[in-house]
């Protein structure tokens, strides 16, 4: 169901984004433990 496509620029877009919507997970969670660190400047 959430194959990529067969389409090589497609298939580049759809990793594209993954890759983006991964990103913004890992931003999420460091800005996260940034804002609940009593150390951090």
């Amino acid at each position: 169901m959430l194959s990529p496509p067969e389409n090589r620029t497609h298939r580049h877009l759809f990793a594209a984004g993954v890759i983006a919507l991964a990103g913004i997970g890992i931003l999420t969670g460091a800005l996260g433990v940034l804002a609940c660190d009593p150390h951090a400047r």
